[in-house]
């Protein structure tokens, strides 16, 4: 970067001034052209000749013809920017393009002689001369367009951004302030356009440099306003694609970048969010007004909203102090706060939007914002009429209705409007301030009404609302919508407190409820929604709804003459439940949907007066006399009519007394059609015939004219489709009817709520599916059994969990009764209704064989403990009695159980020593038991050797006599059985491609059986050919083929027996696996073919084609980021690569495999990792280039947590860039690294497969966020990283502030620990020092920095040693030193001035931290507790090895520590620090528990501990948790001989008596 002032220009040689109309005619030449002029002008060093040009021109000060060539040099450059960039294949331009590439170095050499003369441009810049200034600026344009990293990086760090010449650029002119907007010519136009290229194209590390320049961004920002749309939408592009979107930079970074000063003058541009562009002078392009208008508006949104991308921080407890109105605030994104107050939101919508996209975002903001508002945006909310108040009110309205603001008083009760101002509105003279007043209480309301609210927020709440007195005007209100809102509010303050409505409010809804006029001709909606308003208001109780009053009809009855307005209907309904609920009128639980639907749905529509007045007088009877004398009427219901409501037992008996009830024929209809729709609905259809028949009533239910619907919109439509089923369930020739009747009810059932009670009551009732009453008393016919298994499909779309029901109930009791086949075969379909205990009885029960198997099946898939009567179970002739058995652990009872049963015998097969043991304590075995047994027990073989033998030659079971003769070879005639054995694959040829069969050969291979040499090499080739064609034919592979390559895999890995296979056939199958997409991310396939190559040993394999084809499968996993579960794949596919490479290492050494390598390396030390290195290190070296020269780019990745990652994405080491590569570095990988910087085990060469899969073991398995860096590649990329280190003219600089502040010097001193890192460390570490000691070197702290390094090189020269923690202590200085804010710092510095030498057992800064002795009286304890947090975080964080432990037994550190957890000023968090500790140490060898037990006497610490904690809170339960997992720890240790013998044998039960302390 260019902090740094610019290099002096060496003197220039005489000036040729001709060259510069050489240069115009050239630059005039067209990019289409034959180009070679311009080749020739760059050989005949026409560039220098150029630049002397300039510089003599600028000794005269003749700024004019220098700025003319200013502008055709940059015409000049920017043909050959286009020239190189173009990838056309027309003949000319790619000749001008390999000419031009040609004189690259002459090109390059040019810029870095101009950027020695950069002070000439800074001297135009000074003129302010537009002309001038915009022509150097268009060649700095073409400077930057140069696609060279190098040259551009020189460029950054040449060009001098302190300059006032520079940043007076941004500014406008003259001409500019008096337009009011920038011109295309301005300076600041030309400028901004260079100054967004040169940030897009820099790396993210330059960029944050470049826009924290806060001096030049002033000017930036500060006339945003004044520029056209055409720079703005450039700037806003660029915002959103290289400040927000950018990974590399955290929310703080872009915080520093879009700072106050950018959001002050941002916020200004919202005014330009128009319809219509109206703007003076920059009004031509309406695209372009467009997409400024949608940029804007994605940075803005972005900006404020977005967690991942956007400035927006997550809340916690550690927020910047605010004080706003005298009340203080921890807030954590004060910038979006600085933000807000800018805007005016009552002033229009879009700002209104705006801030409450905001505020959703960022709710911590609102009670502060609220606050502003009172203290300086107009204070409280009192009441007038002006659109300033009303848009105040809408942006009230707008956060009272947002659901996403905490449940807290602050975010409802808002700041302005308290008590005094709400009663204020409500009194305010106007309708329209009274219902917007009234709008905001009911909203306040309305949010109580929520989830999750807690008492104490409803009662202040509801302490800062007006009283109920201010709301009694609105009930007698003439203004119905005032009204409505108010009778609302109470209603939702009756919701929320029950019985709070005065005595005042609770008479005047009565009195309304008594006057209400249901014949009105003005009779609307809203009259509806006041009534069901008025009945949810407590005055309801005194209401007698079912009583006629004069010659009305009752509430019930006008409340149903409405039914004919359909848009009103569901109101109706609502309120006729609400007056219902409490009484026993209609069925609520015996039915899918409420009768008063039905009777609301079925209420005529066109009937004659007198028939209509009839029947309303005849429903106000039945009603009246429902509620007046239910129990009469219900003891009726229940005795005679099934449980009937008791509504339409009464209707019956009062339709009889209707006047000439046998000539109202509308009544008839409309009679029929309720009672069939309450037989639909579930009530009992013989309970209302046997009422209508005691009645002497004639109805008529047709339930045959009931079709099926399209689709099924509501529960009674989805109870017609239930009959329709019925009807269809015992015919034949309707199986198309059942089908879709079942799949219409499986979709409701899917999408309905599993919450609704009667729904799932309804489907749960037997009686209601008519085919259940044939169960267990007929044999079912086909259409009956359909009808079964579509239901049990049905009712499995319901069924949440198992649980007892009528309908379980139902099934339950019919399976415990003998059933024909077919029957049990249904039942078997429903027991995933029953419950658990239900299944488990039925387990025990054996009347009905496939339904005993089935629950158990059932009782297994739910994990059930089961205790199987094993004699019956095994009697039940079933091929899932195996299964059964095999899932179920067997104990020696139930074992001499399955002896005597021969066709279980396979269960013995593989069988554990005490299985072996309880057979061979049998007298005698059955021939089946021997024959699954033999192989896997010598004992018993020896024991019955002729039976067995005879048996295996037999091929009774051809798999398990090949398990027998391949486990027991020696007892055979090899011979004589092998001529058994191929004499039978010729017959059954697939049998040879069996798992046991390999295994067979493999035997006999391996103890030189002649007679299997002549046909081996013939099996084998047959085998190959066969795996081949299942790997190029396939789309899945079974277990068995899987096993069958397996065993493949490791004969071969096991011998020499690939040589017999033809080369071509392994060639050809090992190109199929490496090419499919599928088989390469599989470790069983990936295993094979490693255990084949291991042992391949052959070049004539074309591996080099082989690796070719596995590198460029875009599904190979190492194109993938790293998880445990593909960690045994990642290990084989590297293994491959490695292998393959070995075979040929001369053919395989190529740059385009190194490239495609370094791109699946992630440098870390997973084994994967450490085996692709090895690999890249042998190419190196084979081709004499490295990976380092394709870096052009270095990113380092600020730290970010897990979750972060996960929704931002994480980045690879290496990032492709067309031809060149760009190394990520990322800080939580780096501190990782220095957490773990022990030597790894290097991976060995082995034609093993088990030998590699063994040390694979020994690497760490775990996510990409936790990756370890691989500490000797890591020192490689710093000294390759010319951002860090760079050589120039035998001169060396050393980012120092990057090295510290990235953790990587930290990382250098803690791996000096490392043996095998210890060299280059020294190296980096003298250079550093050479840096710190030259003389040009200008850094803040440099004579600390200096003597931190010697200090570290001095004791590496006089006392080396590798005790980890020592070092890891020393490089935390690092971190310290490069904050002087950090606590530590004085008392580091102080240290390192003392100290010229780290001892190995000396504990940097241990003795002064552990007394104390370096704090003030004053910050005495405070200050400490800093330092003991700091120093117990290093120890448990540094301590790795034996050596350590040394250390703290030499300083009696654990002493130490032990004694602070009976401190009682230590925290908890500090408690379990130190207990993490303990933890550690227990870690480290077996030195760890014998330091701590007997030697510190932790176990008595501990017990002392936690008889301590006397409080149950989670803090305490927590460390009484990690306390006893300590002592688990130690009783797990207590075996080992030294610890036993110091306790006496008693750690175990000192670990007991912790744990119960």
């Amino acid at each position: 970067m260019a902090s740094r002032a610019p290099r002096k220009a060496k003197p220039t040689a005489k000036v040729d001034t001709a060259v510069y109309k050489e240069l115009s005619d050239i630059a005039r030449l067209g990019y289409y052209n034959d180009l070679q002029p311009l080749v020739t002008f760059i050989q005949n060093l026409g560039l220098k000749r150029t630049l002397d040009f300039i510089n003599s021109r600028n000794s005269a000060d003749d700024m004019k013809l220098v700025s003319k060539t200013a502008q055709s040099l940059g015409d000049f450059l920017a043909i050959i920017n286009v020239s190189l960039s173009d990838e056309s294949t027309v003949e000319q331009q790619v000749q001008n393009r390999l000419a031009i590439e040609s004189e690259k170095d002459r090109i390059s050499d040019f810029y870095r002689e101009l950027f020695l003369h950069l002070r000439v441009f800074y001297k135009v810049f000074a003129s302010r001369e537009p002309l001038h200034v915009n022509s150097v600026i268009h060649l700095l344009l073409a400077v930057v367009e140069y696609n060279d990293f190098k040259v551009f990086n020189e460029f950054t760090d040449s060009f001098d951004f302190r300059s006032t010449a520079v940043h007076k650029l941004f500014e406008p002119t003259r001409d500019d302030f008096d337009r009011k907007i920038i011109s295309d010519s301005s300076m600041r136009a030309s400028f901004m356009e260079f100054w967004i290229l040169l940030c897009s194209r820099c790396s993210s590390v330059v960029r944050k440099d470049l826009l924290t320049n806060y001096k030049l961004m002033g000017s930036f920002w500060k006339y945003l306003e004044m520029d056209r749309f055409e720079i703005l939408t450039k700037v806003f592009k660029f915002l959103n694609d290289k400040v927000l979107n950018e990974p590399m930079f955290m929310r703080a970074t872009k915080a520093k970048i879009l700072n106050e000063n950018c959001l002050l003058h941002v916020r200004p541009l919202f005014e330009f969010l128009k319809p219509v562009n109206d703007r003076e002078f920059d009004n031509d392009d309406e695209g372009e007004f467009t997409t400024f208008k949608d940029l804007f508006n994605e940075f803005m949104d972005t900006l404020a909203t977005s967690k991942n991308k956007g400035i927006s921080f997550p809340e916690n407890e550690f927020g910047a102090p605010l004080i706003i109105n005298n009340v203080s605030f921890k807030i954590n994104n004060k910038l979006l706060y600085v933000l807000l107050t800018t805007f005016r939101p009552w002033d229009t919508y879009l700002q209104m939007q705006f801030v409450m996209k905001v505020l959703n975002s960022n709710p911590e903001l609102l009670a502060p914002y609220m606050h502003w508002i009172v203290s300086s945006s107009g204070g409280y909310h009192d009441p007038s009429l002006t659109s300033y108040w009303i848009g105040h009110t809408l942006l009230y309205t707008e956060i009272l209705k947002s659901p996403l603001f905490p449940a807290k008083v602050d975010n409802i009760s808002l700041f302005p409007l308290n008590s005094s101002i709400q009663s204020a509105i409500l009194e305010y003279p106007n309708a329209l301030v009274q219902q917007l007043g009234l709008q905001l209480i009911l909203l306040q309301l309305k949010k109580l009404s929520s989830k999750g609210v807690t008492q104490a927020v409803i009662e202040s709440v509801l302490s800062s609302l007006p009283p109920h007195s201010a709301l009694v005007p609105f009930l007698l209100h003439d203004n119905k919508f005032l009204k409505i809102t108010a009778t609302q509010i109470l209603t939702q303050w009756e919701n929320i407190a029950p019985g709070s409505s005065s005595s005042a409010i609770v008479a005047i809804i009565s009195k309304k409820l008594l006057d209400f006029d249901f014949n009105s001709s003005a009779f609307s909606g809203m009259e509806l929604v006041l009534l069901d308003n008025y009945l949810s208001i407590q005055s309801n109780n005194d209401l007698k709804w079912w009583n006629k009053t004069g010659t009305e009809n009752s509430f019930f009855t006008s409340l149903l003459k409405l039914s004919h307005l359909d848009t009103l209907r569901p109101k109706i309904l609502r309120i006729l439940q609400k007056l219902t609920r409490t009484s026993l009128a209609f069925n609520q639980s015996l039915t899918i949907e409420d009768p008063l639907l039905i009777l609301l749905d079925t209420m005529p529509q066109s009937i004659q007066e007198a028939s209509a007045k009839k029947l309303f007088n005849c429903i106000d009877e039945t009603i009246s006399r429902s509620i007046k004398t239910p129990y009469k009427y219900l003891d009726k219901s229940s005795a005679n009519y099934e449980k009937l409501s008791i509504f339409v037992v009464v209707l019956f008996e009062q339709l009889k007394f209707i006047p000439e009830y046998s000539q109202e024929t509308a009544i008839h209809k409309w009679l029929n059609s309720f009672v069939q729709g309450l037989v639909i609905i579930g009530e009992s259809q013989n309970g209302i015939e046997k009422a209508a028949k005691d009645n002497e009533i004639d109805i008529k239910i047709n339930l045959k004219s009931l079709n099926l619907k399209s689709r099924i919109m509501s529960k009674v439509d989805f109870a017609e489709t239930c009959i329709i089923f019925n009807r269809y369930s015992n015919q034949k020739n309707h199986e198309t009817s059942l089908f879709n009747a079942a799949t219409k009810m499986g979709q409701f059932l899917t999408t309905a709520s599993n919450d609704d009670p009667r729904l799932i009551s309804y489907v749960m009732t037997p009686s209601l599916w008519t085919v259940f009453s044939q169960l267990g008393s007929k044999t079912l016919n086909e259409a009956e059994l359909v009808s079964c298994y579509l239901l049990s499909e049905v009712l499995l779309s319901c069924v949440l969990k198992p649980e007892v029901t009528p309908m379980s109930i139902f099934i339950y009791e019919t399976a415990q009764a003998p059933l024909d086949s077919k029957s049990q075969s249904v039942i078997s379909k429903f027991l995933f209704l029953l419950s658990d205990s239900q299944v488990e009885s039925l387990t025990k029960l054996f009347v009905n064989d496939e339904v005993t198997v089935n629950a158990f099946k059932e009782a297994v898939k739910r994990s059930l403990p089961l205790k199987p009567d094993y004699k019956s179970l095994m009697q039940i002739e079933s091929s899932e009695v195996v299964q059964i058995l095999q899932s179920i652990p067997s104990t020696r009872e139930q074992l001499e159980i399955i002896v005597g049963y021969p066709r279980f015998a396979h269960l013995f097969e593989g069988a554990s020593q005490d299985t072996i043991d309880f057979l061979l304590l049998q007298d005698d075995l059955s021939d089946a038991v021997l024959y699954h047994v033999a192989s896997s027990s010598s004992a018993i073989f020896e024991k019955y050797k002729s039976r067995i033998v005879t048996l295996a030659e037999s091929l009774k079971n051809w798999k398990l006599s090949l398990k027998i003769v391949a486990a027991q070879p020696n007892a055979f005639d090899w011979n004589k059985f092998a001529s058994i054995a191929f004499d039978h694959i010729k017959s059954v040829p697939k049998n040879a491609m069996i798992a046991e069969f390999v295994n067979f050969i493999a035997a006999g291979m391996k103890h030189s059986r002649a007679s299997f040499v002549s046909q081996f090499s013939t099996w084998i080739n047959r085998a190959m050919l066969y795996i081949t064609k299942k790997f190029a034919e396939s789309s899945t592979l079974s277990d068995l083929f899987v096993a069958f390559i397996d065993s493949i895999g490791n004969m071969f890995n096991e011998s020499s027996l690939f040589k017999e296979v033809s080369v071509d056939i392994a060639v050809t199958q090992f190109q199929v696996i490496l090419s499919h997409t599928v088989w390469v991310t599989n470790t069983n396939y990936l295993s094979y073919l490693n255990k084949i190559l291991l042992v391949a040993g052959s070049s004539k394999m074309n591996p080099e084609k082989l690796l070719q084809l596995f590198v460029a499968n875009e599904k190979m996993v190492l194109l993938s980021f790293p998880t445990p579960e593909t960690a045994l794949v990642r290990f084989e596919s590297a293994l491959i690569i490695k292998t393959l490479f070995e075979l040929n290492p001369k053919a395989c050494s190529t740059l385009a495999l190194l490239e495609r390598l370094v791109m699946l390396y992630l440098g870390s030390t997973r084994v994967e990792d450490v085996i692709l290195k090895s690999v890249l290190i042998s190419i190196e070296k084979r081709i004499s280039k490295s990976w380092v020269n394709l870096v052009t780019g270095w990113n380092f990745l600020n730290e970010v947590t897990k979750e972060e990652a996960e929704l931002v994405g994480s980045e690879r080491l290496f990032i492709k860039d067309k031809s060149s590569l760009v190394v990520v570095l990322q800080k939580n990988f780096i501190k990782n690294t220095i957490y773990n910087i022990n030597e790894k085990p290097i991976f060995p060469s082995t034609s093993n497969y088990s030998e590699a899969k063994s040390h694979a073991s020994n690497y760490p398995v775990s996510q990409y966020h936790d990756t370890i860096y691989d500490p000797e590649f890591l020192l490689l990329l710093i000294v390759s990283n010319d951002e860090l280190v760079t050589h120039a003219d035998e001169n060396l600089t050393v980012n120092i502030t990057l090295l510290m502040e990235s953790e990587l010097l930290r990382f250098v001193v803690t791996a000096l620990a490392n043996p095998r890192c210890k060299p280059i460390c020294t190296v980096i570490l003298h250079g550093v020092l050479k840096f710190l000691q030259s003389q040009g070197t200008s850094i803040k702290d440099k004579l600390i920095q200096t003597i931190y390094v010697s200090s570290i090189l001095h004791t590496i020269r006089v006392a080396d040693h590798l005790t980890p923690i020592v070092w890891y202590i020393i490089g935390s200085f690092s971190s310290i030193l490069a904050n002087p804010g950090h606590q530590l710092y004085e008392l580091t510095y102080q240290y390192l001035s003392s100290h010229p030498v780290f001892k190995q057992y000396d504990l940097p800064l241990y003795l002064v931290i552990s007394t104390g002795a370096f704090n003030s009286e004053e910050a005495e304890g405070e200050v400490y507790f800093k330092q003991v947090h700091w120093m117990v975080d290093e120890l448990r964080r540094g301590i790795s090895s034996e050596e350590d432990l040394k250390a703290l037994h030499y300083k009696r550190v654990l002493d130490w520590v032990l004694d602070l957890l009976h401190c009682k000023y230590v925290t908890t968090n500090l408690r379990n620090k130190i207990l993490n500790l303990v933890y550690v140490i227990q870690t480290v060898d077996a030195y760890g528990p014998d330091l701590l037990v007997a030697q510190s006497g932790t176990l008595s610490t501990l017990h002392a501990l936690k008889q301590s904690i006397e409080k149950d809170t989670l803090a305490d339960m927590q460390l009484k948790l990690n306390i006893d997992e300590i002592a688990l720890r130690f009783a797990i240790a207590g075996s080992r001989k030294r610890l036993a013998e110091f306790t006496l044998n008693d750690v175990a039960a000192a670990a007991k008596r912790i744990h119960l302390a």
